[in-house]
């Protein structure tokens, strides 16, 4: 009967396969439940069928290749960067909204100013009539002082207290 017992050689092999078949089968129940976790995981990451039809309404609602285009051609024909820099520069050079301002003040200043001597003056009719009375005021005899002017408009003589001039 000994002879028809298995050897504790065959045994110790046979334990030995037995316990790379537990270790085979634990790491492909690992190599499962991993891959289980990472499908999963896969599947969370997924875009929803209504996400698609979402996003494919959204991309259809933006500009086409044409109005892009168009949009290109429009920008095309505004001023470039060293047309803006030039402008930028012409206008630094420019008088500031400040110096006008003060400009602007002294101006008014002036006006108000020199309208107000203009108030002052008399007018070329009140002149023209005031003149036009003195002239009425010479007559035959002039005093000025102690000298008389005798005459008309033709002859005149000088007469002095103390005698002929």
């Amino acid at each position: 009967m000994v002879n028809t017992k298995a050897s504790q050689l065959a045994l110790n092999d046979t334990n030995t396969s037995l316990n790379i078949a537990y270790s085979n089968i634990s790491a492909l129940g690992d190599s499962i439940n991993n891959g289980y976790t990472t499908l999963a995981a896969s599947l969370a990451l997924k875009a929803s069928k209504a996400e698609l039809d979402f996003t494919k309404a959204t991309v259809a609602s933006k500009a086409s290749q044409s109005a892009l285009d168009a949009i290109t051609i429009i920008v095309d024909t505004k001023a470039s960067q060293s047309e803006l820099d030039d402008i930028t520069t012409i206008v630094a050079t420019k008088a500031s909204q400040t110096s006008l301002n003060s400009i602007s003040t002294s101006l008014n200043n002036n006006y108000n100013t020199l309208s107000s001597l203009l108030g002052t003056r008399a007018s070329q009719t009140s002149v023209t009539s005031s003149l036009a009375l003195k002239q009425d005021l010479i007559g035959d005899t002039l005093s000025i002082g102690s000298l008389n002017i005798f005459g008309t408009s033709d002859v005149a003589i000088l007469k002095h207290d103390n005698g002929l001039a």
